[in-house]
């Protein structure tokens, strides 16, 4: 069975980086859940916008 790998994020780069980097000013981290969505940045927008995180 295949995994997702979730994204480091002292290490993130693009899209990915900017997102987390509003979750974690939000609620002050990001969550595992919304590190491996951040894999694909445009799952991890998707999530966010329908969320009360972002």
């Amino acid at each position: 069975m295949q995994r997702i790998t979730a994204i480091n994020h002292e290490t993130a780069t693009g899209k990915a980086k900017d997102l987390l980097d509003g979750v974690k000013a939000k609620i002050g981290f990001a969550p595992n859940m919304m590190k491996t969505m951040a894999s694909s940045p445009a799952v991890l927008e998707a999530y966010l916008r329908s969320s009360s995180v972002k």
